[in-house]
């Protein structure tokens, strides 16, 4: 077994000397390097199969501890030290921080480990090594594997090696004791490498990267080279990358940035991979985690929060053949993808028969929108019928892609072509015992009845447009006094019409869209009052031309005067 021993008791210069010719520690002319403390001095040894035991033997008072697994070096150990609390001193004072470690081979066995001092000139070194072994050094090369192996890595030197500036940080003399494999030579460790990723998944538009990583501390950049396949394209999927990536001196880990490229298709894409395998070199050993893996979701199948779905109406009120309804569906915030809403149609209306046919049950919002459009193509049939309705209810997702909102119903009203009705009020008869117009079903509350020309009293009145025989024509109702004349229209109307008289104060019409006066007011307009007869004293004027009410929606009530005093209305028109 062999043996270590200080030669050289020089204060600033330390030779260690393996005693067997030709066989150093590890087996082999590669380095590893340890630290321990025999009697204050600080001791670098080489490392092998051996050491511990032989450490222990040497150095009985120092503990060890820590095994470095490396196959060049199996049973390699380093003795704990930490640097920057555990300040070491050599016999002449110097620290850590200012010697450096240098393998040289003399021409005679056996090999001599080197301490020098912070700016000791080469060829100094080497003489007082000289001197203190007895022998020569011949044919020193800078580059050679026998020559300051451990110098020229830990800090490079010039090539005419006149001096050389040996120093060691704390970092440096960290990195080396923490993997007792920087230095070089024919049976030197390579720095083990790796891959992995803390962005397995992004989506386009963002950027994952890969981490090549190296277990120890390099004092030469370290080029590791890749190998890139998967589903995605490099330069398309993601802005391209090279085949290799560079590890500077001093760093331990590298990014490789994936930046996934948006594809403004609106088409969905399977999920795209990018795997890149590390390539073995020369340089360095590939670790076990050797390939990693970033996955490009596309933009189109992003989870989004699930829209909230309403229906509304543009144009809710139409009339058979004329300019369609329409329902409206919207959502609160587009979709990467189409979402099918589901609904049902009822209402008084017949769907493919009153209206042009719906088929299917449910509407489809295009993705990147947020809303869509049935429309209701009413059918003209020829035949008088009320006011019929279309009734649209959202219903709920069936695969769970949509939230129904509160606003989830509306009708569109079909209103009949034949839309012109007037009330014949000769055929009336008294609105009191029965307060229904036959022909139209329109009724009346607190309405007097028929007024005719000839009647005398307070109830008679005259027309100008009517220029025959016009006392044998009862053609209007009166006021009674002190109430309106509420008209109720079953089957609605859109707009009203009537000539009236209203000899003493002016008059309120009011026309809602429920029944009985109740509802909302669409409608609210005041009747001037109109002048007294001088043709026939006492008798009241009609309006020539007729009473126009406009207003927007659909009507089922109208409420007639508004003061306790006459009013009298005729020639009733209604209209859709």
């Amino acid at each position: 077994m062999p043996t270590i021993q200080q030669v050289s008791d020089t204060p600033d210069i330390q030779v260690i000397r393996s005693e067997s010719p030709g066989e150093t520690l590890d087996g082999g002319s590669g380095i590893d390097i340890y630290k321990g403390i025999s009697g204050g001095q600080d001791v670098f040894v080489l490392g092998g199969d051996g050491t511990l035991p032989l450490l222990q033997s040497i150095l009985p008072d120092v503990p060890l501890t820590g095994v470095i697994a490396d196959s060049r070096a199996p049973g390699s150990i380093i003795i704990d030290f930490n640097v920057g609390e555990d300040i070491i001193q050599f016999t002449d004072g110097l620290t850590t921080a200012q010697r450096v470690f240098v393998d040289f081979e003399l021409p005679t066995e056996p090999f001599y480990n080197l301490f020098v001092p912070e700016g000791t000139p080469l060829q100094e070194a080497i003489n007082t090594a000289e001197t203190s072994l007895g022998t020569s050094a011949e044919d020193l090369d800078p580059n050679s594997n026998n020559v300051l192996e451990g110098a020229a890595i830990i800090n490079p030197f010039d090539s005419t090696i006149t001096g050389v500036v040996l120093n060691i940080t704390p970092n440096e003399l960290r990195a080396v004791l923490e993997r007792g494999d920087n230095i070089p030579g024919e049976d030197s460790i390579e720095p083990i490498v790796t891959i992995n990723t803390f962005t397995p998944n992004i989506t386009e538009g963002q950027t994952g990267q890969f981490f090549v990583n190296i277990n120890s501390l390099q004092n030469n950049d370290i080029v590791v080279n890749y190998a890139v396949d998967g589903t995605a394209t490099n330069g398309l999927d993601y802005t391209t990358i090279p085949l290799s990536v560079l590890i500077p001196a001093g760093s331990t880990s590298v990014p490789i940035d994936i930046n996934a490229i948006i594809e403004d298709d609106v088409i969905v894409e399977p999920v795209e991979t990018v795997n890149l395998t590390l390539q073995d070199s020369d340089t360095y050993n590939l670790g076990e985690i050797n390939t990693a893996t970033i996955n490009i979701n596309d933009i189109e199948t992003l989870p989004l929060p699930l829209p909230v779905v309403a229906v509304n109406t543009i144009n809710p009120n139409i009339t058979e053949g004329g300019v369609p309804g329409q329902f409206i569906f919207s959502i609160n915030s587009p979709q990467n993808n189409n979402i099918a809403i589901n609904y049902t149609i009822g209402g008084t209306a017949t769907n493919g028969i009153d209206y042009q046919a719906i088929t299917l049950p449910f509407v489809t919002i295009p993705a990147g929108t947020n809303s869509a459009v049935i429309n209701i193509n009413s059918i003209a049939d020829g035949i008088p019928e009320p006011v019929e309705t279309v009734n649209l209810n959202l219903q709920p997702s069936g695969n769970n892609s949509y939230i129904v909102g509160g606003v989830n119903a509306a009708t569109i009203n079909i209103n009949d072509t034949l839309a012109v009705r007037e009330i014949d009020f000769d055929s009336a008869g008294d609105l009191r015992e029965y307060p229904i117009d036959p022909l139209t079903g329109v009724t009346f509350n607190n309405a007097l009845g028929i007024v005719s020309f000839a009647q005398t009293g307070s109830g008679n009145f005259t027309d100008s447009v009517v220029d025959v025989n016009p006392a044998s024509q009862g053609r209007a109702i009166t006021y009674s006094q002190g109430n309106s004349i509420i008209m109720n229209v079953p089957d609605g109307f859109s707009e009203l019409s009537f000539r009236y008289a209203s000899p003493f104060v002016n008059h309120q019409v009011v026309v809602y869209d429920g029944p009985n006066a109740t509802g909302n007011v669409l409608a609210n307009e005041i009747l001037d009052r109109t002048s007294d007869s001088l043709a026939t004293p006492g008798a009241y004027v009609l309006t020539p031309e007729e009473q126009q009410i406009n207003f927007n929606g659909f009507a089922q009530s109208v409420s007639f005067g508004s003061e306790p005093n006459k009013l009298i209305i005729d020639d009733i028109r209604l209209f859709g």
